[in-house]
């Protein structure tokens, strides 16, 4: 979340993300069935109680504390979180829209496994001059094409806009830049050399995305 390397600097919306993660990265199944049990079944039970009963995307905020199995919400959604969706999503090949078009419907939502040929992916934030107190617009950004020709590569624009010919900065957080691959190593090493390969005046990344899961 921290602008900087290190954790320091300004708080953001994020800066980065890495996915999938498991028992071998911190994140037990414990703790995933605490979430479960503790907060999203409770939530979507008293809304159905309420006779408001929820149909759509809802994302929760989590902080973990020193407890394998404690977390506290410090938000809801009721959309996509960014960059960690574009890293689970990016991770798996399964195809959303069926899901989302049946949820949208009210219709039975067709059983996947989210896991299978999932790949790990990392997502590098591209920041605007100034973000996050006082992001300047207008950076030409270059090299989209160029770092998507890569393989496992993929841009994701968020702020940005086109004038003519050209894309260029229009919030704070411009650009996500995922990497996908067999290992945490290659998917970030695929997303940092994506990240290089694009070129924006005032360009902010943090250089230690997925810091503690590489080599895993």
């Amino acid at each position: 979340k921290r602008l900087r390397d290190g954790d320091h600097g300004p708080n953001t919306g994020g800066m980065g993300a890495v996915a999938p993660l498991d028992e071998r990265h911190g994140v037990p199944a414990s703790l995933l069935h605490s979430i479960h049990q503790r907060v999203f079944l409770p939530v979507l039970d008293e809304m159905r109680a309420r006779e408001a009963p929820f149909r759509g995307l809802l994302f929760a905020g989590m902080m973990v504390t020193d407890t394998d199995t404690d977390a506290r919400v410090l938000e809801f959604n009721v959309r996509f979180g960014d960059p960690e969706t574009e890293a689970l999503l990016f991770a798996t090949h399964v195809d959303v829209l069926p899901l989302l078009l049946a949820v949208a419907r009210g219709e039975r939502v067709p059983r996947v496994k989210l896991d299978d040929g999932a790949q790990k992916a990392a997502v590098v934030v591209v920041a605007a001059d100034g973000y996050p107190d006082a992001p300047k617009k207008g950076a030409v950004i270059e090299g989209i094409d160029d770092a998507e020709r890569d393989d496992g590569v993929k841009v994701f624009c968020a702020g940005v806009a086109k004038e003519a010919d050209r894309f260029v900065a229009a919030g704070g957080r411009v650009l996500a830049v995922a990497g996908r691959g067999a290992s945490f190593d290659e998917a970030i090493g695929r997303a940092y050399g994506a990240v290089d390969k694009v070129k924006m005046i005032g360009a902010q990344v943090r250089r230690d995305i997925g810091l503690s899961v590489r080599g895993a």
